[in-house]
């Protein structure tokens, strides 16, 4: 199971129950471009675990606990990133 995550690029956990311990996860996955975490109670630190990502492109954290902190400190790191907040 684990083999095969790493050749996900794609992944939408909206509306449920992922949190800071799933993004550690995420984090196994490289080949990842595209993530939504709408909705979830991922926080601004959970955000910055996911810094690593070589392939990531996009992240939609909105109605996260993600805050304009968080996505500012996580833009500085991943400038090539796109976040999507629906309010940034």
């Amino acid at each position: 199971l684990i083999r095969s995550l790493e050749n996900i690029s794609f992944l939408v956990l909206d509306e449920t129950a992922a949190g800071n311990v799933t993004c550690e996860m995420i984090c196994r996955m490289p080949r990842l471009q595209y993530l939504a975490l709408s909705g979830t109670q991922v926080t601004d630190k959970g955000l910055m675990e996911l810094v690593s990502l070589p392939r990531l492109h996009v992240v939609d954290v909105f109605g996260s606990k993600v805050t304009h902190e968080g996505i500012e400190r996580f833009k500085k790191a991943r400038p090539d990133v796109v976040v999507f907040n629906w309010y940034h």
